[in-house]
């Protein structure tokens, strides 16, 4: 008996739930006439299709949360997945359809490999293959989809219409394109999908309209399958009904600050209770759009619509109706943060009393579930018992890690309220006389612009992002500007600097590049055995990590020479001393807005005795973020620091660029942190030191933001370690070209330290002889 199967595809926001729920409820009544909804690819939506089918490197909340309880490779998952579909088949004597339905095929499915993934499933059980697909005219769809988006976690509040759907995904790799435009509204690139694996005749299409009731879409479905419409069970509820734009509103707030899902791929159920009660609480209108604005969005697929029209609907005169009054001229939602902002902040204190992360209990609860998975797939009970061992021995070291750093915290935070408290005074002037101030204004910005490093930056990331900040950046109240042009190698792109800072009316100092200069510069030897060192079996028996920083030691004048961070640092905070009574001295590529140093400003007049405040500092992704006041970035990165006329501390220039020359800083003035922990080598001589003003410093509530550094790979929080390796790479490979170019004071210790061996460490790049 020829055996079919009926491959329901979506789209999303057709009412496929409903059929789902009707096929699933009807699923006994359809056995008994040979049609079969299998249970092994899911209850209701079949979604484990999409996990067997996606790229092995593509994972979104979906393929987490599915293999986060079976901890199977992509590969072994598949495989696993046909043979359970085998095995439920094979129960039923007479089957002869199979009917399979997941929307995601439309959304996650896009490339050919994934669609020929999804085919290789069924190969060999079935011989005919029938596709269903709902169309929704594009702009109720996006509209529709909207609301579903904010509940799975999209932060972003505005503009319905974006490109959002790369929100679902956790990971993907470089060469992924995820393209609503092309992917999700575009039905002609939808159904040339299939066209490849089924006859044209074999692709049914409906058209769905949210003014019906879903009911529609289920008796259409049935239609479609040919099966009696008389099987339904009646669905008892109107499933995934769209929320209010005031839940919508606090909602997107609240995905800021918690997690939909955990790193595990496990979702995060309080979170989901709690949107569930925001729901309940915030009925009303629901979301809306400019009537221009919907009508202009579906024109940009009037093309592909008419194809669509013209193949499978060629009576018609159109595809969709063109009646766009149901939504306003003009939609205004500008009060919604003065009348939910409230609430928000309610609803986060009440998700407060959880933790914004997945219980130990809980994980235990998995992984058991893992384990039963896989001894019922063949695997040893003793190796399954000697894996939960080792795995949640690793779990007590980190939540040991986390008790060290948490009680290092309360003793530091100790320890400051008690110096703060014994000063509370005036903090004396440190021997600043006011004949010798020149106070220009109340504040200064002072940034640090260096040379470009690759990788870790494009080439012109410098100029490309002093360009945004000269353009975006508000002038604040009673703040002066200024700029520390610090030896910028390539003369003529220095001049662009200069260019465009005079274009702008804005103050810079300059601390040229001189090759004669870094000729003479030495190399830190003294503080390893003998230069030989660096070709000894010794230094070879070391770790990669620590050879590297061995090697950055040792060229560390050079290093002070040509990226001269701290010196340039501590001019800049002279400079403040002189004409202004605070300065903030930042990374170039930092940025304020405008209500952050509001925040900063108001701080620092009401601090009247705390020399230092340190202000948390989080990276953009890209520099669009800046301009888009929804985005919040999480600080979690070294904050920056802004200094009272009467500090008595500074950077220290004794540092090099790359070796906690912001963070030994931090660390000593006692401000919690992962560089609390860091420790000196032992080669590191002469760099500890002690201070009067440990402690007295203020955190500000405000944030400064880190423009992109243009390179992809390294943007995104999960790359620190990859940024720090890269920065390593590209200073060695700066002092290799240097000092090959202008020579150096000891060759013999060039031919030693940075010999051919050495230098293979790093991954080197070939400097332009532009620079």
């Amino acid at each position: 008996m020829n055996k079919k199967l009926i491959l329901h595809v979506g789209c999303e926001k057709t009412g496929t739930k409903s059929i789902q729920r009707v096929l699933a409820d009807s699923r006994s009544s359809l056995a008994e006439l040979g049609i079969i909804y299998p249970v092994s690819l899911g209850y209701e939506n079949h979604t484990k299709v999409i996990a067997a089918a996606q790229d092995h490197d593509v994972i979104d909340n979906i393929r987490a949360h599915i293999f986060s309880n079976t901890w199977m490779s992509s590969k072994n998952f598949k495989i696993d997945l046909k043979e359970k579909l085998q095995s439920e088949l094979s129960n039923f004597d007479h089957w002869h359809t199979l009917i399979v339905s997941t929307e995601l095929i439309h959304s996650r499915l896009i490339y050919k490999s994934e669609i020929r993934r999804l085919f290789e499933l069924f190969e060999d059980i079935v011989s005919d293959i029938e596709i269903v697909i709902f169309l929704r005219r594009q702009d109720e769809l996006a509209v529709s989809r909207f609301g579903t988006a904010i509940r799975a976690g999209h932060k972003n509040f505005d503009n319905v219409f974006d490109n959002i759907g790369e929100f679902a995904y956790i990971h993907l790799p470089e060469d992924r394109v995820v393209n609503d435009y092309k992917y999700y509204y575009d039905f002609k690139e939808l159904i040339q999908r299939f066209e490849p694996h089924v006859p044209k005749q074999n692709i049914k299409i409906a058209l769905y309209s949210g003014m019906y009731p879903s009911t529609n879409s289920v008796k259409k479905f049935f239609q479609l399958a040919g099966i009696d419409n008389s099987l339904m069970v009646p669905e008892t509820e109107n499933l995934n009904t769209a929320i209010s734009v005031e839940a919508q509103y606090v909602i997107s707030k609240l995905n800021h600050k918690i997690r939909k899902n955990f790193p595990s791929g496990n979702r995060n159920i309080k979170y989901t209770k709690l949107q569930h009660q925001i729901i309940k609480d915030l009925p009303g209108e629901k979301r809306m759009v400019n009537r221009g604005d919907a009508e202009g969005f579906f024109n940009s697929f009037s093309e592909t619509n008419e194809w669509v029209r013209k193949t499978y609907f060629p009576n018609q005169n159109r595809l969709f109706e063109l009646d766009f009054h149901k939504y306003p001229e003009n939609i205004d939602y500008s009060n919604l943060p003065h009348l939910l902002d409230e609430r928000v902040s309610i609803y986060l204190k009440k998700y407060g009393t959880f933790k914004n992360m997945e219980g130990f209990a809980s994980r235990i609860k998995r992984y058991l579930k893992c384990a039963t998975y896989k001894i019922h797939a063949g695997n040893s009970l003793k190796w399954e018992m000697k894996k939960f061992v080792r795995r949640y021995i690793k779990i007590l070291k980190k939540n040991i890690k986390k008790l060290r750093d948490y009680l290092t915290y309360l003793y530091l935070k100790l320890n400051r309220r008690v110096k703060i408290f014994s000063k509370k005074k005036l903090y004396k002037n440190n021997g600043v006389e006011l004949k010798d101030r020149k106070i220009l204004s109340e504040f200064l910005i002072i940034r640090i612009l260096g040379n470009d490093h690759y990788p870790i930056h494009s080439e012109d990331q410098t100029l490309n992002n002093l360009k945004f900040i000269l353009k975006n950046e508000p002038d604040f109240k009673d703040c002066r500007k200024c700029f520390v042009l610090n030896r910028i190698i390539d003369r003529s792109r220095e001049q662009d600097l200069i260019d465009l800072l005079e274009r702008y009316s804005v103050d810079y100092l300059r601390i040229p590049f001189e090759s004669r200069e870094y000729a003479k510069t030495g190399w830190r030897v003294e503080d390893f055995e003998a230069v030989d060192y660096f070709s000894s079996e010794k230094f070879y028996g070391n770790v990669k990590e620590i050879k590297k920083r061995q090697i950055i030691w040792a060229i560390a004048p050079k290093i002070n020479y040509v990226m001269n961070i701290n010196s340039a640092r501590n001019m800049a905070i002279e400079e403040g001393k002189r004409t202004a009574n605070w300065t903030f001295v930042l990374d170039g590529n930092c940025i304020f807005k405008e209500k952050d140093f509001s925040v900063l400003s108001t701080e620092c007049t009401q601090n009247t005795f705390l020399p230092y405040i340190i202000i948390p500092y989080a990276r953009l992704s890209g520099n669009a973020e800046y301009l888009n006041n929804d985005v919040i970035p999480e600080a979690k990165y070294e904050p920056q620091i802004g200094f009272h006329f009467t500090a008595k501390e500074c950077f220290n220039s004794h540092l090099p660029y790359g070796i906690v020359d912001k963070a030994e800083l931090l660390k000593i003035l006692g401000v919690p942190g992962k560089w609390t922990f860091w420790g000196d080598f032992p080669w590191q001589k002469n760099c500890s030191r002690r201070i009067d003003d440990r402690y007295l410093y203020k955190i500000s509530e405000s944030i400064v933001l880190r423009l992109s550094s243009g390179r992809h790979g390294l943007k995104i929080p999960e790359s620190a370690q990859s940024r720090f390796q890269s920065r390593l790479d590209s200073i060695v490979g700066t002092i290799q070209y240097l000092t090959s170019r202008y020579g150096s004071e000891n060759r013999d210790f060039q031919s030693i330290i940075l010999n051919d061996k050495n230098l293979a460490l790093f991954q080197l790049r070939e400097m332009g002889e532009n620079q």
